[in-house]
């Protein structure tokens, strides 16, 4: 039975701790639609709100949903929903499309990406990005979910790792429910989702968040239905959900949340390592203009004016343009290799014009890029330095033959090329016999490459072979 609405002229009501003083009417019933990320949260603090104002707060959906179902599409339909809560970008998009009133939108809370395996099993090593590596490869099956999370690790996390093809035929998309009951009934070995749709499902062992290099945060925020006939109802719930008394049960269901938190710590330029820029990036205290403005200040005050050090002889002059670029990749799709707006001072003695496009070309095959790496390796002025990783981006998109005819000129040219990109031209053409061949005389021969061979990305479908731990033997890389 509906409830009647009750309205009092002169209010002063604490919900939960959130106080309202004013004329209101209560007794309102409240659409909510929720991403799975918010649910926990949601549900716990439903029951407070509706018992300290007499609303009901309706719950329309509890996942993102996927097709025609998802709450984006619902919404295009006509269906109503005074509240809807989902991830930052998402909201944003529907607040363009009309859906959700623009200045109603308030941040909730911020969710991590994590991983589960079945109670009882015994749970991998996901601490650093090499063991997440090794848990990827050596798992039977993976699952992931259908929504933000999945499709960063599917479309993203896989193919910077390098392993995105090893990965895709024991991997499976979850539609329609949650990754942890995959995993609870065993149809998946390891799943990933946000953190706070793991940790209610029975059945499975949390066993952590993904490493800081590879994680993603993703926020979540509420706003009101732009069909809403409650809007003021609607507004007060997601007041109270962004309210200070709140944030212990977001905390509780695995949810960072927003109201409440300790200021986030002030990023020092003198002291702030690689690590510390990227998460003053993620955490958006800064940004990569903002450190190469620091940084260009910096050389202003000592090289010429100051104590004149004069041990900058130039300068980028396009290094502010390059780092509004790179703010917009981090907010598209994250960082841009590992040394993502780090500002680097070369010595005038080395030579860099002719490394430029081989560096760029590595940058975008560290992310699966492979038609963008191979036009940047094709610009080289000494091919040869190069040539074996422009035949395995011409390889992994599908043009074997360019591949070949790559390494025919390689190993008829009368100048030995390095036996290094050889092996990963090998590689790229599956080969993997070939590769580690030519990997063994790289390292006998001291290729300048084969120095880099325990941290590129390139390599890591020969890491579980033996002869791989050989090569690393040999060059005194291994741990």
């Amino acid at each position: 039975m509906k409830k009647m609405p009750v309205v009092s002229k002169s209010v002063l009501l604490s919900c939960a701790g959130v106080l309202f003083a004013t004329a209101v009417t209560y007794g309102a019933e409240i659409r909510v639609m929720t991403s799975g990320a918010f649910t926990a949260a949601y549900l716990d603090l439903k029951s407070q709100f509706e018992q300290a104002t007499q609303d009901t707060v309706v719950t329309v959906t509890t996942t993102m949903g996927t097709g025609p179902n998802s709450i984006p599409n619902r919404l295009r339909r006509g269906e109503s929903a005074d509240v809807v809560i989902v991830d930052d970008a998402a909201l944003d998009r529907l607040i363009a499309d009309g859906r959700v009133v623009a200045r109603s939108k308030v941040q909730l809370g911020r969710s991590s990406i994590g991983m589960a395996v079945r109670s009882g099993t015994a749970k991998p090593d996901i601490r650093s990005i090499d063991a997440l590596k090794q848990t990827l490869l050596q798992a039977k099956s993976i699952a992931y979910s259908a929504s933000v999370s999945g499709e960063y690790l599917s479309t993203e996390l896989f193919p910077r790792l390098g392993i995105a093809a090893q990965l895709a035929p024991k991997s499976q998309r979850i539609e329609g429910e949650r990754v942890g009951a995959v995993v609870a009934r065993g149809e998946a070995e390891i799943g990933f989702q946000q953190v706070s749709e793991l940790l209610p499902i029975r059945g499975i062992d949390y066993v952590g968040p993904l490493p800081s290099e590879a994680q993603r945060i993703t926020v979540f925020s509420g706003g009101v239905g732009a069909g809403s006939k409650n809007t003021e109802s609607a507004s007060r719930f997601i007041r109270f959900l962004a309210s200070s008394d709140a944030a212990q049960t977001i905390a509780r269901s695995g949810l960072e949340p927003i109201a409440g938190m300790e200021p986030p710590r002030a990023f020092h330029l003198l002291e702030g390592t690689i690590g510390d820029i990227h998460e003053a990036l993620r955490s958006a205290r800064t940004t990569c203009r903002e450190l190469v403005e620091h940084y260009l200040n910096r050389v202003a005050a000592y090289n010429k004016a100051g104590p004149a050090l004069n041990a900058v002889a130039a300068i980028n002059p396009r290094a502010l343009e390059e780092a509004e670029r790179l703010d917009a990749a981090f907010r598209e799709s994250g960082p841009v290799g590992g040394l993502h707006c780090i500002p680097v001072l070369v010595k005038d003695q080395l030579e860099t014009k002719r490394h430029a496009d081989r560096w760029l070309g590595e940058a975008y095959l560290l992310k699966g890029m492979y038609e963008e790496a191979a036009c940047a390796f094709s610009k080289i002025e000494a091919p040869i330095i190069a040539a074996g990783f422009l035949g395995y981006c011409h390889a992994r998109t599908g043009r074997e033959h360019e591949a070949r005819e790559i390494l025919r000129k390689l190993e008829a040219t009368g100048t030995p090329p390095p036996a290094d990109q050889i092996a990963v031209l090998h590689l790229g053409l599956g080969d993997t016999d070939a590769a580690l061949q030519w990997l063994g005389k790289a390292a006998a021969e001291r290729s300048m490459g084969i120095h880099w061979l325990k941290v590129e990305p390139v390599w890591d479908p020969l890491r579980p072979d033996p002869r791989f731990a050989a090569v690393l033997r040999e060059m005194r890389l291994h741990d």
